[in-house]
């Protein structure tokens, strides 16, 4: 029962959506396995080993003899914990348990309330040091390859001269190190109206820790971008992602949805100029990007006297300047299509379409000019819509050091977002897509825990017969979150998606030591023991098993929060809650739980 109720705390990072998701889908599969082999290996394998241990020999060696003397002093070292310190700080609780349990609850508000109000950072994806630093530069629609080509070189260069200067710095060369360069591969591409600018940055530690300094130093280096030109700056993880795409996730994401575009231009402008504003904020960027002028087709009011609508107008001047396909076929190995439009001499000036016939549904045959008219206006180089909406994409870079995205984020939704969405009626400023996946992830994870902390208690309430005891060794799974506070406090990192999913994998393992010392008070009582000395025999009898559980656990997660490597950066804070907060709920188990059966066994009585 034990094993199952930890591998049911670990079911909710089966179900999450999203890139942590897949993440924490993978984590939990190798770790409900591992505990359902572990159980097989207990129930059938374990029992065999345990008889052939304990078989008589006469062959005693003097290992033998030094693990046996190490196995004495521990335990007399643990003889002498419980006795005069375990024993006599319980005794001392039972007696002042109202205010114990009281202490126990005012450090569980404060762990929230430190979480809450920002003492302890809260995001979204766990901070870790990049792989790539991407630089993107944009002209406009129609700009001469070769400026393009001049700029993307500039930036190329200017990442040159960083990476000879962090070599000097810091001592580095494909000679003299293993890992080469500071800088391992920078790549630069252009497309169309656009030029990229890649670095890979070198596994090292020395170098991907100054990952916002190199990216202020290349920003630096190239100034000031022109206007009508977009250069923006951004970062990546992980290393096998590599080249990242053009519309790729920036730190900060925001979707602009209006009636029209010229709202939703005027309302983009003013929410990049305020995300200017925050210090460490930078690369802001619009989707909504000027593109060649176009010529907008407008429908007179005479035409609705007429039944001409816009679907029709746009479908005969189309067919008319670019053609209607009238027929498709083979011609040896080539497909040739045939289309069917204006000669060319009457495709060349706006004249033609004034003058070009346009067919009412009555069959008359009009002037373009008498039911419609055209106006040039600014085009833009993409559009992009969801959900059949026309969209703009706001986003922004920061550097990780001077600006928390949570803080900016919560700034935005309380009083930029309300004041331009009351200046401009019609208007909707929501997280872009992949910060909406990031917050339907978490809210499916209280959900899901919610549904694993239920089936765990149902697994609890069964075997004990009790609605009320079950709560009691369930007690310990708030507690640790204190724990995980603690821990990230200490390691100075922020919580995660993956630290709130290692919480309820925290409640899943504690309540193991709570249910064995609460399983030892019941048979205690059995013997018609007073309540007060059931509680001190049951802690006595089980303090060794509760302590080896939790000391065994705590050590084997040390190598992973002590690990360097950038790879395990990812799961760090999950590490970290698992630690810590087994740690922490060992107190809670050892104290605050024979605490409480003493008091709900009073209420009963």
């Amino acid at each position: 029962m034990m094993v199952l109720s930890t591998m049911i705390a670990f079911v909710p990072g089966l179900l999450l959506p999203g890139l942590s998701g897949n993440l924490m889908y993978n984590v939990s599969i190798v770790i409900i396995l591992a505990l359902a082999f572990s159980m097989m290996e207990s129930l059938l394998i374990l029992p065999s080993h345990l008889a052939a241990g304990f078989s008589s020999t006469t062959n005693h060696s003097k290992w033998s003899a030094a693990i046996g003397y190490m196995q004495e002093r521990v335990d007399s070292g643990l003889q002498w914990f419980i006795n005069h310190l375990y024993i006599p700080t319980l005794i001392t609780l039972l007696r002042l348990r109202y205010i114990t349990i009281s202490v126990f609850f005012v450090a569980l508000l404060i762990a929230a309330s430190l979480a809450l109000s920002g003492r302890i950072p809260s995001v979204m994806d766990a901070e870790v040091n990049e792989y790539y630093l991407l630089a993107q530069i944009e002209y406009p629609s129609g700009t001469p390859f070769e400026t393009i080509d001049e700029q993307v070189t500039r930036l190329e260069e200017i990442a040159k001269e960083i990476q000879s200067e962090l070599d000097a710095e810091l001592g580095m060369s494909s000679k003299n190190n293993r890992s080469g360069s500071s800088f391992q591969h920078i790549i630069s591409i252009l497309h169309e109206n656009e030029g990229l600018v890649d670095i890979e940055i070198s596994i090292d530690e020395r170098v991907r820790s100054r990952m916002d300094e190199i990216k202020k130093r290349w920003q630096l280096g190239f100034g000031e971008a022109p206007n009508g030109i977009t250069l923006s700056f951004q970062t990546f993880w992980p290393r096998n992602l590599g080249m990242p795409a053009t519309e790729s996730r920036k730190a900060i994401e925001l979707k602009l949805i209006a009636p029209d575009t010229a709202m939703q231009s005027v309302a983009g402008e003013a929410l990049k100029a305020k995300l200017s504003t925050y210090a460490g904020v930078h690369s802001v960027t619009g989707s909504m990007r000027a593109g060649k002028p176009e010529l907008r087709l407008k429908l007179k009011p005479e035409a609705a006297f007429h039944g001409l609508t816009m679907q029709s107008l746009g479908e005969q001047v189309r067919h008319g300047f670019y053609g209607l396909e009238v027929q498709r076929f083979f011609q040896d190995r080539d497909e040739v299509q045939v289309m069917l439009r204006f000669p060319s001499e009457h495709r060349r000036s706006l004249d033609n379409l004034y003058n070009m016939p346009i067919r009412l549904p009555g069959g008359v045959i009009v002037p373009f000019i008498t039911v419609a008219e055209a106006e040039h206006t600014p085009g833009f180089s993409s559009i992009t819509r969801q959900n059949r909406e026309r969209i703009q994409l706001i986003g922004a870079e920061v550097f990780k050091e001077e600006a928390n995205v949570e803080s900016i984020l919560a700034d935005l939704r309380a009083t930029v977002i309300p004041e331009l969405e009351a200046r401009y009626p019609g208007l909707r400023i929501e997280p872009g897509q992949s910060r909406r996946k990031q917050e339907e992830a978490l809210s499916a994870l209280w959900g899901y825990g919610a549904l694993a902390m239920l089936g765990i208690y149902a697994l609890l309430a069964i075997p004990l017969r009790s609605y009320s005891q079950p709560l009691i060794i369930m007690l310990a799974i708030p507690f640790g979150f204190i724990g995980a506070v603690l821990g990230h406090l200490l390691l100075r990192i922020p919580l995660t998606l993956e630290s709130y999913v290692a919480l309820f994998a925290v409640g899943g393992i504690v309540i193991n030591d709570s249910l064995v010392l609460v399983a030892k008070i019941n048979s205690t009582l059995q013997r018609k023991i007073a309540i007060y000395k059931a509680v001190i025999v049951a802690g006595k009898a089980r303090f060794r098993a509760i302590f080896l559980t939790t000391a065994t656990t705590f050590a084997g997660l040390l190598p992973l929060m002590c690990e360097q490597s950038p790879h395990a950066e990812k799961i760090l804070p999950m590490a970290t809650t698992l630690a810590f907060g087994v740690l922490f709920s060992t107190l809670i188990t050892l104290l605050l739980v024979p605490v409480s059966y003493v008091i709900l066994k009073e209420r009963i009585d």
